[in-house]
Order: C-alpha cells, then structure tokens, then sequence
C-alpha cells in the first residue's frame, strides 16, 4: 500500500514470490497469519472504503499526505471467522465477474452505437449528394 502523496492508500496485491527485492519506505507490506485473515480477504479489506476511510481520518497533512507504520497498526478493521471470509472473498469475485461482463458489453454496445451512428450519417450524405 502506497503510503504517502497522490497514491496514498492504493493497494495492489503481489501473489507471486519475487524474493529479495529492495522497496521503497513509503510503500506498506502487509503479511497476514493466515490463521486469522485471508490474503483475498486482506486485500478486499484494504481496498474498501472502510479501510480507506480510517486511512484517510490518520493522514498526516503536510507538503507531501502520508501515513506511518505505527497508524496503519493501530487501525481496528472487523475480522470475521475464516469461513465468512472466504465466503465473502467468493461473492466478491462474483460480482466482479458480473461488472467485468458488464463493462464488456457497454463498450461492445457503443462500439456499435458508433458505427450504426456513422454508417447513418455516411448514408444520409450520400443520398442528399444525390
């Protein structure tokens, strides 16, 4: 999680293990014990406006916003059981799934929008060219 300037509070979600890497100190890791929170669930957490909301109440103000280590350890986020999590983390997905179809198929319908929109008009001038 970005944790300072114009991105501050982005999240992004790293499944894969890179190994040693070098970082940035302004970016946040977040390793949970997956005994108690999922890695999906974490993610889904971090991005909701819940989250987003109690990072936004810490921000320290100043030339450049940020947010310390210490404030982010001190949020308290509500914490299902594991079963809820997962079910939580499946309907979120799901409805995912339904508003990538959707947005799929708003820009087919206005691709062709555009181009019976066009064919129309290409046909209007011909005929008043007549």
């Amino acid at each position: 999680m970005a944790l300072t300037g114009g991105t501050l509070g982005k999240v992004t979600f790293v499944d894969k293990d890179y190994g040693v890497i070098f970082q940035n100190y302004r970016v946040g890791n977040f390793y949970p014990d997956e005994k108690y929170i999922s890695k999906k669930f974490l993610v889904i957490i971090l991005k909701s406006n819940l989250f987003q909301d109690l990072v936004k109440e810490k921000i320290n103000q100043g030339a450049q916003p940020n947010i310390g280590k210490e404030k982010i350890d001190n949020l308290q986020i509500p914490l299902p059981p594991l079963s809820e999590q997962r079910r939580i983390v499946e309907k979120v997905d799901a409805l995912m799934r339904v508003c990538n179809e959707l947005e799929l198929r708003i820009k087919e319908n206005k691709e062709s929008s555009e181009q019976l929109m066009n064919s129309i008009l290409r046909e209007s001038f011909e005929n008043r060219n007549k």
